[in-house]
């Protein structure tokens, strides 16, 4: 048997299947301490990617300057046109341009967290009102993690509903459940609903948080200009 973490592990990678992964889900359902625990590890898991990420970054900041030190120390040792504060005026300002030009690179670059904003959750239906105020709670406070376990009811009864589908799509998303979250965008997509080009929207970001930038341009072009999302497409498509 594996331990609780190797479980947790295979549920986030989506790897825990059959009656394993039916077991997890019920269990995150009747023991909110342990769904807790499940958000919980994977909201570190990003915490220690994001410190890797900008590790790496300062890693390679560090060998650019040292490159650009080597360079000047050589070039001081072959000549004497270039003073020695001259030469620490030019490593700062060296140092400053490649510090300017990270940030403008980095904030170019169109990443999922500036496009993920999700209008609050405000939807009205017959019955289940105790059930779907929870849910609505749950899903504006950021809690996907909850909301989705709880959608899932919400989303089986309410199959015709394309607007409670699009909110269960958003928590799998997410919760970095990508190919729910494209099963589910893909079925409002395909229909005729008001819903139909948010869902395509959602498509494309799907893609572009899991970095895979062909298949968002590929959603984001099958938007139109009448669409209400339009904009929002647009703004991506020409930063992608």
């Amino acid at each position: 048997m594996n331990s609780k973490y190797e479980q947790i592990e295979k549920y986030w990678q989506g790897k825990l299947e059959g009656s394993d992964l039916k077991a997890f889900e019920k269990q995150m359902q009747v023991d909110a301490n342990f769904a807790e625990e499940v958000g919980l590890y994977k909201e570190i898991e990003k915490s220690i990617a994001h410190r890797f990420k900008h590790q790496k970054k300062e890693s390679e900041l560090r060998t650019t300057l040292n490159k650009i030190q080597k360079e000047q120390d050589f070039s001081k040792k072959t000549s004497k046109v270039i003073p020695l504060m001259g030469y620490k005026k030019w490593l700062v300002a060296a140092s400053i341009a490649v510090l300017v030009g990270l940030f403008f690179f980095q904030n170019d670059t169109a990443t999922y967290s500036d496009y993920a904003n999700h209008e609050p959750m405000e939807v009205s239906v017959r019955g289940n009102s105790s059930t779907l105020d929870q849910v609505q709670k749950l899903f504006n406070e950021k809690d996907y993690l909850l909301a989705n376990t709880h959608l899932s009811r919400l989303a089986d009864f309410y199959k015709d509903n394309a607007e409670i589908q699009l909110y269960y799509g958003i928590t799998f998303l997410e919760t970095d459940q990508y190919e729910m979250a494209k099963m589910t965008f893909e079925k409002i997509a395909d229909g005729n609903s008001l819903f139909k080009y948010k869902a395509t929207w959602y498509l494309a970001l799907n893609a572009l948080k899991q970095n895979d930038i062909e298949a968002s341009k590929h959603y984001l072009k099958q938007i139109p200009e009448e669409a209400a999302v339009y904009d929002k497409a647009k703004s991506l498509l020409d930063k992608l």
